[in-house]
């Protein structure tokens, strides 16, 4: 036996393919704490007992929104911005429309009037309502504060309601028609938080309500911002736009998102010229294009306004549309439940993409795991390999044993000597006060060793993390480059404690009397320096001088502990010590590595958040497919709805009137309609 090396000592498996494996994030890496199945989706093991199965559409909702709030996309992956965004605008919906019309889906239709900057949006609802109840005028933007009209009879769904529960309510006591003629100059802002501001009217039909939204593509942010989330809290969107704006992106891209989620649409085109067709077909191909062919248009003429207000005749068709809406029974509850169901649906689709983005935060936090494992399982390869190959027995612990066991002429009569245990021992004994320098100088340059592997560690995990997108965030903190400031102390404490162990270990071994007799002869140090010699010494690694020097040295530490224990307790003693030391470095290591790892855990998902998450969007349409919304709380009948009409709604327009369209998208006769038929034949026939 020469150079005794434990087991606890060897590395295993390939090092270098094991870290290559790591640092790419494939297999053969070592898994995440959040999940050690590599299948994730079959991790059933410690979660909660689940909720029952929800019965009703409000059930399943309120658990969707459980689940959300769960969700965060704390890594910047390459879908988590559009992730965060979409999650925010479902919360905002489910919040602000899907949770309020299921709860009543008699509830006054919500018609929110938006569009372009300066499209003439709250002219067009003061001059249906007969009063100024939004300033209107050439100042961008107009609209700051966005106001909803409603019936006296519907103030306090909309005060007290669960509508837009994000806003603050600026609440008007009186009702317009008893309010004096406000200025033209936008009203001011309030100092805190969005507020929505409620006018109540009695020249409202029943069973409707117009709200006026900031502009959707206006320059402030927070306008639109608001215009977005009042849209999503729409049963039906009245698109306002002009000849110059109708074509412009910004608009585009709500009209898509409306149209996904299946919102009732008007769209008014505003102060068009007498005559002019070329627009309105335009705008009709656009809308084909874009899978709305059947959107109702509906054209304003350019008029001049007296006193603020368009003529009756120039708001008559979008007043008839919208009174005909409000007081026609099955229109108002057929455009009601299209948006509710159709913004169902897209809720479904959009669990499964925010489940989609999940999976990639999971598997990207594996990754980010598996790159600061891979470098500190390498750092710790390297530590024992260093002890394994004989680093830790170098010049200056080769030459303080030396001075124990003496000068060369005894190196070459060890062999006879051995003969006389006792000579040898007493020879051992004269030399005791040099073997705590050994064991010193042995357990230094151990600590010298995974010092620097742990230094090594920390300096490229944090270039790897820094170099990764996603893990760019755990970089916020440069400390974590080095690594920790207490860890040499850290390294003394667990060298000494190791050193008290081998003592203990010597002592228990020697059990009979006669064995503790030759301990307490040559003494604990002495051999404890010993059994350090037999657990490093090795060829491995040493030159020269160094390899005849540690071939003796490991002999006769060796047979010292041989006369002492006899041969199978010094293998034993060698796997212990050697044992006890691996978990020390181990741990030490360890401790380095978690300083990553504990910043790392904040930004972990919910392992089966995704899975929850596709089972909710099934479970929703399974119940949409089943289950009526209606709110057996509330009474089965349509309510009876106050009689009433905007202006204009009644007025008489001539035989050649342009169309005035209807929910349906079909529009009641006129020359302008069969003008429009024709253009579409003469561009390309019949769609």
């Amino acid at each position: 036996m020469h150079g005794v090396l434990p087991a606890a000592l060897c590395p295993t498996g390939s090092t270098v393919g094991h870290n290559a494996a790591l640092h790419d994030g494939h297999q053969g890496a070592k898994p995440s704490p959040i999940s050690h199945n590599a299948d994730m989706s079959a991790r059933t093991d410690g979660l909660p007992e689940a909720p029952p199965p929800p019965t009703t559409l409000q059930d399943t909702v309120h658990d969707i929104e459980r689940l959300l709030s769960q969700v965060t996309f704390p890594l910047d992956t390459i879908d988590a911005a559009p992730a965060r965004d979409v999650t925010q605008r479902v919360r905002h919906q489910l919040d602000n429309y899907i949770a309020p019309r299921l709860s009543d889906e008699h509830a006054p239709l919500l018609t929110v009037v938006g569009g372009s900057t300066g499209a003439g949006k709250s002219t067009l609802i003061n001059s249906m309502l007969g009063t100024h109840v939004t300033a209107a005028s050439a100042l961008r933007p107009t609209t700051r504060t966005p106001v909803l009209v409603c019936r006296p009879e519907d103030d306090a769904w909309f005060t007290y309601g669960a509508v837009l529960p994000g806003l603050g309510r600026a609440h008007v006591e009186r009702s317009v028609e008893e309010r004096p003629q406000p200025s033209t100059n936008p009203p001011a802002e309030p100092n805190h938080g969005p507020q929505l501001r409620i006018v109540t009217s009695e020249r409202l039909p029943g069973g409707i309500a117009l709200l006026d939204a900031p502009d959707i593509d206006s320059l402030v942010q927070a306008n639109r911002a608001m215009a977005t989330q009042l849209l999503d809290a729409a049963d039906m969107w009245v698109f306002v736009t002009t000849a110059a704006r109708y074509a412009d992106a910004i608009p585009w891209d709500a009209l898509r998102a409306a149209h996904a989620r299946n919102v009732h649409v008007v769209i008014v085109l505003n102060r068009i010229d007498r005559g002019e067709t070329s627009v309105l077909g335009d705008l009709t191909r656009l809308l084909e294009e874009h899978g709305m062919g059947h959107t109702p248009i509906i054209a304003v003429h350019e008029a001049t306004l007296t006193d603020g207000f368009l003529s009756e005749e120039a708001i008559a068709p979008l007043s008839r549309h919208l009174t005909r809406t409000a007081t026609t029974d099955h229109i108002r509850q057929h455009v009601i439940a299209t948006t509710r169901d159709g913004s169902l649906e897209h809720l479904a689709a959009q669990l499964g993409d925010i489940a989609a983005a999940l999976d990639t935060q999971l598997h990207v936090h594996r990754h980010l795991h598996d790159i600061v494992t891979a470098k500190f399982d390498s750092a710790r390869h390297d530590v024992l390999d260093h002890l394994n190959n004989g680093a830790a027995l170098r010049a200056e612990v080769l030459s303080s044993w030396q001075d124990i066991v003496g000068t060369g002429r005894f190196m070459r009569n060890i062999e006879q000597r051995m003969n006389a245990t006792r000579d040898l021992v007493a020879s051992m004994a004269l030399r005791r006060g040099r073997s705590a320098t050994v064991q010193e100088k042995a357990t230094q340059s151990i600590a010298t060793i995974t010092l620097s592997a742990a230094q090594t560690a920390a300096h490229n995990t944090w270039f790897a993390l820094y170099h990764d997108p996603a893990g760019q965030a755990l970089t916020l903190r440069p400390e974590l480059a080095h690594a920790s400031p207490d860890l040499a102390d850290h390294l003394g404490q667990h060298m000494r404690q190791w050193q008290d162990s081998l003592r203990e270990l010597l002592l228990s071994t020697g059990g009979r009397r006669r064995t503790t007799a030759r301990i307490l002869a040559v003494g604990t140090n002495t051999l404890g320096a010993a059994l350090i010699v037999v657990v490093f010494a090795s060829t491995g690694g040493l030159t020269g001088t160094e390899i005849t020097i540690a071939g003796g040295t490991a002999l006769v530490a060796q047979r010292l502990l041989e006369s002492v224990f006899g041969t199978e307790a010094v293998r034993q003693l060698a796997s212990t010590a050697g044992k006890d030391l691996s978990d020390r470095i181990t741990a030490v290591l360890a401790r380095e590595e978690q300083r990553f790892l504990t910043p790392l855990t904040e930004y972990a998902t919910p392992p089966n958040l995704p899975i929850q998450l596709r089972h909710a969007a099934t479970t929703l349409r399974t119940t949409m497919a089943r289950t009526s919304p209606t709110n057996t709380n509330k009474p089965s009948q349509t309510p009876h709805h106050p009689p009433g009409a905007l202006r204009g709604a009644t007025f008489s327009p001539p035989i050649d009137d342009h169309t005035t369209p209807t929910p349906t998208g079909h529009t009641e006769g006129g020359r302008f309609h069969r003008l429009l038929q024709q253009m579409r034949k003469i561009g390309g026939g019949e769609r």
